[in-house]
Parts: C-alpha cells; structure tokens; sequence
C-alpha cells in the first residue's frame, strides 16, 4: 500500500482503533515509519484536544445564582414593561425639535451691512407721512434722546445749510434704537438717523462717506465721533 492510500485512513483508525482497516493498510503501519510518524503526531493532537475541550461539572453555586439572575430579569420586566417604539415616536420627535432650535446659532444682535442700514432708513423716511415727531431745538432733542438711547446723541451741524429741524423721534433698525431726525429743506422732507457705532458689526472708514441709491432717494451714511449718521434726500 502505498502513503497516500494509507493517510486516507488514519481518521478511521484514530477512531475505531484500526478495527475497521484492511490487513494490507494495518501492515503498511506497522512496516512504515513515516506514516506511524504522522499516526504518533494525530494521537497526540487529539489528546490535548480531549483534554482542553473536557467539560467540566457546573457548581450548585453558580447554577443557583443563574437561576437568581434570571428571575430577577423577569421581575423586572413585569414592573417595567417596554412599551412599543411606536408610543415613543411623538416624544422622540418634539425633542428634536427642541434641540433644533436650541442648537441653530442665533443671529448676532446689531447691523450687519451698509445695504441693511440703507434699506432701514429708506423705509421709515417713506413713512413720514403717518407718524408723530417732538418738537424741538437741536440741544433739547439731542438731551432728550441721550437720556433714553443710552449714548450720547451728537445732532450734525447741517441746519447751517439750509436745512430746517422740524422735530424727532426714536425707531428701531433690526432692534437696535436709533435716533430719527425729520429737517425740511424747501418742500422736501429730510431724513436724518443717528445710530450707536457699537451696534455695527462691521467697520467704517472715517470720515468717508458712502452712497447708496434707492429708487429716487439717495441714502449718505458716516461715522463721526462714534456715531454713524444715515442721512435720506
């Protein structure tokens, strides 16, 4: 017999101690040293198996504290039962609503561009017409709203230019208080803004000025002594 047809059998013989082989493959074994080598070597594999893989008797200890845990787990879930997934959706779903909005980054307070600023003030000066203004002297209005703006509100000298102050009153550009000047140039009606520098988030180069055309109003806005001015024709 030759090693190949032999090794087929070495299972069987591992197995049923070569009662189930031939005669030609038990006296190939015994004449062959290289295949009773390989029958030596499987022997061995298989008794350390055995013995790793021997299993072992479970304690009375450890079966009872199983048998503890287990009730324990059952226990529990007749108190607390888990309720569907379903039930939990209207829940689940408010509360990422609320970290929606918590987590969304909220708008810096202040005026963020010269085109908002421009915008703000070309709205109210067209709305002239339906509101009420305070009578006043430049002093008495620049006090006045220095006591309620928080800032100390400086009136621009452009009265020696012909223009004539008819009165005031306070609004607000985007929740930041402004100072509203109303002057009458001829039969036109002109409106001045005087804004807080610090409520700007952005900055402007004194004492230029800069121009912005809306419709037929023209919008001049500067910065003076920590005031910005927005002035509407």
């Amino acid at each position: 017999m030759k090693h190949d047809d032999c090794t087929h059998f070495l299972d069987a013989l591992l197995n049923d101690d070569g009662s189930g082989l031939s005669p030609q493959c038990r006296r190939h074994l015994e004449q062959c040293a290289h295949c009773r080598k390989i029958h030596a070597l499987d022997r061995r594999l298989e008794e350390s198996l055995a013995r790793t893989l021997r299993r072992e008797p479970v304690s009375d200890h450890l079966l009872t504290m199983l048998k503890n845990n287990l009730d324990a787990a059952g226990e529990r879930r007749r108190r607390f039962p888990v309720r569907p997934s379903w039930l939990l959706l209207p829940a689940m779903a408010l509360l990422g609503i609320v970290l929606f909005f918590f987590l969304q980054p909220r708008s810096q307070h202040g005026l963020h561009s010269l085109d908002e600023i421009g915008q703000l003030a070309f709205a109210d000066h067209h709305a002239i017409e339906r509101v009420e203004f305070i009578p006043g002297s430049p002093d008495d209005l620049s006090a006045r709203f220095s006591a309620k703006l928080g800032f100390p509100v400086q009136i621009p000298g452009i009265v020696d230019r012909g223009y004539r102050l008819i009165g005031g009153r306070l609004c607000l550009f985007a929740r930041c208080n402004v100072a509203w000047l109303i002057y009458g140039h001829g039969r036109d009606r002109i409106s001045l803004f005087i804004i807080n520098a610090g409520d700007l988030t952005f900055p402007l180069k004194e004492p230029k000025k800069y121009i912005l055309q809306y419709s037929a109003n023209t919008v001049k806005i500067w910065q003076e002594k920590g005031q910005v001015y927005a002035l509407v024709d």
